[in-house]
């Protein structure tokens, strides 16, 4: 059984013909450091399962500084879910930051599936839900202290912090490196 067969098993009980068709829909891709997954003005089309690797979504802002918004790990589905589903150019580019490989599944194939079967349908909701419960929690950690956020990200993912540059993950938390270092002086 693969990495996205053991995932989705636990979300939707899917029997064995189910799982295989989801396969025969998907393909692989492989994205280098700093190959883009997508680049802002182009329309998403795939929702990607990350096998390996790590992901970035960024957008630039009005003084042409990069912000992250998200970080991908393996074993998380990665797309711009806002283009997806509306059709329209996204806002941000979705970025390797490390050699990754991604199964995807485009738009298309995906609302066969959803025609197929109730259970392709659930899949398709809960896959939302949790992507917007991400989301939703994301924006309440704005609300958070930068202290807060960093201990939080220390909980949450502390191999981040092994793995990806200190100005990536002030950019996240949404502070200056600066004021990153002084956080992490005091651990």
């Amino acid at each position: 059984m693969t990495e996205l067969e053991k995932y989705l098993s636990r979300i939707v009980n899917f029997d064995k013909a189910e799982l295989d068709e989801i396969s025969n829909l998907t393909k692989e891709l492989t994205l280098n450091n700093k190959d883009f997954f997508l680049k802002e003005g182009q329309i998403c089309n795939k929702i990607c399962f990350l096998l390996e690797g790590l992901i970035e979504m960024t957008y630039i802002d009005e003084n042409l500084e990069e912000h992250i918004i998200e970080f991908f790990f393996p074993n998380s589905f990665v797309t711009d879910y806002v283009s997806f589903l509306s059709n329209t150019k996204s806002d941000c580019n979705i970025r390797a930051i490390s050699n990754s490989k991604l199964i995807y599944f485009d738009k298309d194939a995906l609302n066969k599936l959803y025609d197929k079967s109730l259970n392709f349908q659930k899949f398709g909701r809960l896959i939302s839900e949790r992507y917007f419960v991400g989301f939703a929690n994301r924006i309440k950690k704005t609300k958070l202290t930068p202290k807060q956020r960093y201990e939080m990200l220390l909980t949450e993912n502390p191999e981040l912090l092994q793995t990806v540059p200190q100005y990536k993950i002030a950019s996240y938390l949404g502070i200056s490196a600066e004021w990153l270092s002084k956080l992490r002086g005091k651990k």
